[in-house]
């Protein structure tokens, strides 16, 4: 249904000329209702997870960030041949396509009857208020996407300011999103061996690291040299962000759990840093908004290490 209803405004965004209100507006319903379907998936495959099916989580997002790459080469010669508003069609068949692949998802097993399956969910400000850790957790990876999601959403900024061009953007897109994969089959052992926390925190000294890599890049070789560092930065992040929702509230209130950390992470702090970036790029150029990401990955850094001081002995969901 969220899907549906996004393709729906992208579909009226394409056919019907508007004005900056309407775009505003329209961008609003898209990006909420797509943003909303992401927990959704996480949550479906964490019912299946616990019911021992053997899904490859991390596997997935590692073929998604692959799969983003080749679209970003694919979306540059796109718009150099048929111009940037060619790829609001382009959206609409992807969301449509994703829309027929989860039509096919089979229903979740019927697991064992037990006692908690009668325990109805809790409120947001009931799992905030009696799950501390789990609280500070969230403040740190709000801030922590605040420092790293600008290193992506405005990588064309840091790219030109180390004497590259908008054509050697996609390249380097590539490049970012393709150390991603790899996670994927690093994943479960660092998982097990470190559990959801201490992996959250990893992912956040790796971010703060591309951004000091990106602030010291005197050209764009550096830039290239400076992608690896995505492999346990953001690409960490994702999958261990889904589990560690999953480790540390109820099994009830785990499709809350995720609900919260997306809105968290890539709601609250996508347009934090968003903000951020673009104000310190007026002020500053990239190596202030650079400089802005490093602070936000110090103090997410902080808070996680408070967290995992706060936090008891949990057992990782294997």
């Amino acid at each position: 249904l969220s899907l549906v209803l996004s393709l729906a405004a992208s579909l009226v965004f394409l056919l019907f000329p508007m004005g900056m209100a309407g775009t505003i507006a329209v961008l609003v319903v898209m990006g909420g209702f797509e943003i909303s379907s992401y927990p959704l998936m996480d949550a479906m495959a964490i019912q299946f997870i616990s019911l021992g099916v053997p899904i490859r989580y991390s596997l997935g997002r590692g073929i998604g960030s692959f799969s983003y790459a080749v679209v970003c080469i694919f979306l540059g010669l796109q718009v150099t041949r048929f111009g940037v508003e060619s790829t609001l069609i382009t959206h609409a068949l992807l969301v449509a396509l994703e829309i027929a692949l989860v039509a096919t998802y089979p229903p979740c097993p019927a697991g064992p009857k037990v006692a908690h399956e009668a325990r109805k969910p809790h409120s947001v400000f009931w799992l905030l208020r009696q799950n501390p850790a789990f609280t500070v957790m969230l403040l740190a990876i709000l801030l922590g996407i605040t420092g790293c999601l600008p290193m992506s959403n405005f990588l064309v900024n840091v790219v030109v300011s180390r004497g590259g061009t908008e054509g050697s953007l996609g390249a380097v897109l590539f490049l970012m999103a393709a150390f991603e994969l790899p996670t994927a089959f690093l994943f479960q052992r660092l998982y097990r061996r470190l559990g959801g926390g201490r992996l959250l925190l990893v992912s956040i000294l790796f971010c703060f690291g591309k951004a000091l890599a990106l602030f010291l890049a005197p050209d764009l070789f550096w830039v290239f040299l400076a992608q690896p560092l995505q492999m346990l930065g953001y690409g960490l992040f994702t999958p261990t962000s889904v589990y560690y929702v999953n480790e540390s509230v109820p099994e009830e209130d785990r499709i809350k759990g995720q609900t919260v950390m997306m809105v968290a992470s890539n709601g609250l702090g996508g347009v934090l840093g968003s903000l951020l970036a673009g104000r310190a790029l007026d002020l500053g150029g990239a190596n202030l908004m650079l400089a802005c990401c490093m602070v936000c990955c110090i103090l997410a850094a902080g808070l996680a290490l408070a967290s995992l001081r706060m936090s008891r002995g949990t057992v990782p969901v294997r």
